[in-house]
């Protein structure tokens, strides 16, 4: 799913690289002699080229005084429809001429965030001939378009020279992109940004179900907050892009106002516990994980502060503006030092936090008027935001991959331990231990036409062999006894040491009850030939009691007992001779 979500970007970040410059060439074209010529062939017409600029910071004028001014007008001193932050309210002139076509086109300034836009049609004899309110502070069903944009359709005949005059004042920054557009081009237009922001959504809020379901599979803090952090980007996009003025909230007032500035802190909060507490920052540099600490609590008292409006606007965006640049760069260098400790999270960690310093440095530079607002950099801008969400899904998966390793590593050794426990030192053989484990389960298996021989082996003329040649060879006679045990049974059968010259051989899937004593016969037969230690020839024997559940019992301490007694009575007969528990004795032929 990540794989998918990023070649979308990437091929959204293409179509906005090559569609931008196109934008641009069109702009230069359509402006003659700071007049806005409009053309039926011409779809859709940027106005940033024409543009005139008269400040009203008491913002105290009304269309008809600025109508009298219209010589202050200057040509802006910014970048590309971005006016920047301003007191009071700003007044934009664009003389217009239609040139051909019917007269209908659609004003818009395609920031949603935008507050209040006023728009005068002004017709050549200095007349009003319309006037529109749109902004975000107007609510969304008093709108004269009800789209995402700020648009309102315009009647301007040809062959008559009209003029715009736009009121424009916000609490933010100043950022006007501005068009005129044929109705169809719009509304054409418009419908892709739609799919595009639909398919955006669709994408994030999958990423956030896929977060809060792996915090609850896995119980994970981890993921938990990475469906914060993806809650923050959401709702960051519902405002910038328009959709949550379009489906989800009416206008721009109280709570809603404060998106922009909240889901940055929110941001901010998880991304100082993200990376400090849970990526073990302490144990790299004390200083920079209370650093984190402090940054992450500070950002949790302004969102506290302002969800119920004890802060307002400008203070919430104040303090994110005062919070959210130091992020990236504490990101950086907690992903510096993890990177040369040789950990692949501190990679990943390197891009998110760069990424991270980008949007944040060109967030700033739109904000203070530095960077064109027109449409392709918000994009490229959001493009590289949802890039960085991405990596820290990475920086978490790295993360757990690295606690799935050292879990392996624990079950392992866990493992072996257990292993370690339940195997004989000497023949690496099932000890008693293990045979208490393995012996309820394979009783629990067996049936009438599923029996289970449980086999008791003592090794005659052990003894002597062990006081003859010593210990070593007695261990070494031991070893090749399992070895020549294990030969004569099938790979799923069990062979145990209880100790000494004490031998269990469990052999289940038996369909008649003579089959056990063929593997008792087969097993006594392994011996006949003496037993080669170093250059010692050493002759033993089986004497073997054996029982056949779940005919002889099914519990394995009694039956354990009863193919023990069989297996004394099979030695005070005489050796070398397997006897079944309860029967009368049968010798099985040396």
């Amino acid at each position: 799913m990540v794989r998918l979500i990023t070649r979308f970007l990437l091929t959204w970040l293409v179509g906005m690289i090559v569609v931008s410059p196109a934008w641009s060439r069109l702009e230069q074209d359509v402006a003659d002699a700071g007049v806005v010529v409009l053309r039926d062939r011409l779809p859709q017409v940027m106005l940033w080229p024409a543009v005139r600029l008269l400040p009203d910071e008491k913002a105290e004028l009304d269309w008809r005084e600025v109508m009298t001014r219209l010589a202050e007008f200057k040509v802006p001193r910014a970048p590309e429809s971005n006016l920047g932050v301003r007191r009071g309210a700003v007044w934009l002139t664009l003389p217009l001429r239609a040139v051909d076509g019917d007269g209908r086109w659609v004003f818009d300034l395609d920031h949603p965030a935008f507050g209040e836009i006023d728009v005068y049609v002004i017709g050549a004899d200095g007349s009003m001939l319309a006037w529109h309110r749109l902004g975000a502070k107007l609510p969304f069903q008093a709108r004269p378009m009800q789209t995402r944009t700020h648009a309102v359709a315009l009647e301007l005949p040809p062959g008559r020279d009209h003029r715009l005059l736009i009121r424009l004042r916000t609490d933010g920054a100043m950022i006007v992109p501005l068009s005129l557009s044929r109705p169809g081009a719009y509304q054409q237009r418009e419908s892709r940004r739609l799919l595009l922001n639909g398919v955006m959504t669709g994408l994030a809020c999958a990423l956030l179900v896929y977060s809060l379901l792996n915090a609850m599979r896995l119980r994970s803090g981890l993921f938990a907050l990475y469906a914060l952090l993806v809650l923050s980007a959401i709702a960051a996009f519902a405002e910038a892009s328009g959709l949550g003025h379009q489906f989800l909230w009416s206008h721009r007032q109280g709570l809603t106002a404060m998106i922009a500035p909240l889901s940055t802190l929110l941001a901010t909060m998880v991304l100082g516990v993200f990376v400090s507490g849970t990526l073990h920052t302490s144990t790299l540099s004390p200083r920079l994980y209370r650093m984190l600490l402090v940054l992450a609590g500070a950002a949790g008292i302004a969102l506290v502060l302002g969800l119920p409006g004890v802060l307002n606007e400008r203070q919430a965006q104040v303090m994110a503006g005062l919070l959210d640049p130091i992020v990236p760069f504490l990101v950086i260098a907690v992903a510096l030092r993890r990177a040369l400790h040789g950990e692949a999270v501190g990679r990943y960690l390197l891009w998110g936090g760069g990424l991270h310093a980008v949007v944040t440095l060109a967030s700033i530079g739109l904000a203070q008027g530095w960077l064109p607002g027109s449409g392709w950099m918000r994009d490229l801008l959001l493009a590289v935001s949802t890039g960085g969400t991405l990596v820290w899904l990475r920086v978490l998966g790295a993360h757990v991959q690295g606690l799935g390793a050292d879990a392996k590593q624990q079950a392992d050794e866990v493992h072996a331990l257990s292993t370690q426990a339940h195997t004989d030192a000497l023949t690496g053989l099932v000890n008693r231990r293990g045979l208490e484990a393995a012996l309820p389960a394979a009783i629990t298996r067996a049936r009438r036409d599923d029996m289970l021989a449980l086999v008791m082996i003592d090794l005659d003329g052990f003894k002597a062999v062990n006081d003859r040649l010593g210990h070593a060879v007695g261990d070494k006679l031991l070893i090749e006894v399992a070895r020549r045990l294990k030969q004569c049974l099938r790979q799923r059968d069990l062979v145990a040491r209880l100790g000494g010259d004490e031998f269990v051989v469990l052999a289940d899937g038996l369909k008649e009850e003579h089959q056990a004593r063929v593997v008792c016969q087969k097993l006594i037969d392994a011996f006949t030939d003496p037993v080669i230690v170093g250059n010692e020839p050493c002759r033993i024997g089986l004497t073997i009691g054996f029982c056949v559940a779940p005919i002889d019992g099914r519990d394995g301490v009694e039956l354990l007992q009863r193919a023990d007694a069989a297996m004394y009575e099979g030695k005070r007969a005489g050796r070398n001779q397997a006897r079944r528990c309860g029967a009368a004795s049968l010798a099985l032929a040396a």
